[in-house]
């Protein structure tokens, strides 16, 4: 069962690395990607998301989620081939793997992108068009509202992905 903690961990912190990097990526690319992420105040000022935002979100959207769900299945899939008797790897311990694989970056995500890199360093470049003059609006109370918003979708993907990772190892 340690194995199953270490290795959730250190794929858990992996995860989180290349999760965040796509994040940053995508936000210098183009902020507005993340528009519902931003408080309502923000919005407001920034006003109306532009239509290339639209198209960009479109593209990068499904992109995101094949990560979001795609990484933590790999990780599935090389803990449960870490085990001389995979049978150890039951459906719980699968769905707790996940668990603690997308807690970690939801986790990451909180601390270093919207407290640290939004909240204290505040490049301009992670604000709305049309709100770079105005005071820095990002909301700990709001993101860390998202992050147990994100926690709690995860009670219900976590055994979503572990019941799919039985049909194939």
């Amino acid at each position: 069962m340690n194995l199953l903690i270490t290795g959730s961990i250190t794929f858990g912190l992996a995860y989180a690395l290349i999760m965040s990097v796509v994040v940053l990526i995508s936000m210098k690319w183009n902020i507005e990607i993340w528009y519902d992420d931003f408080p309502p105040e923000t919005q407001k000022l920034a006003g109306p998301m532009s239509d290339k935002a639209k198209l960009d979100r479109k593209i990068f959207t499904p992109l995101f989620a094949v990560l979001l769900l795609g990484l933590p299945a790999i990780a599935l899939f090389l803990i449960n081939s870490s085990f001389d008797d995979p049978s150890v790897f039951s459906f719980s311990w699968r769905a707790l793997s996940v668990y603690i694989i997308m807690g970690i970056f939801y986790l990451a995500d909180l601390v270093l992108i919207d407290w640290l890199l939004g909240m204290v360093i505040d490049p301009k470049w992670l604000y709305l068009p049309g709100t770079e003059q105005g005071p820095n609006l990002w909301s700990i109370k709001k993101h860390s509202k998202d992050f147990l918003k994100a926690m709690l979708t995860s009670i219900l993907i976590a055994p979503a992905v572990a019941g799919i990772s039985l049909l194939f190892f």
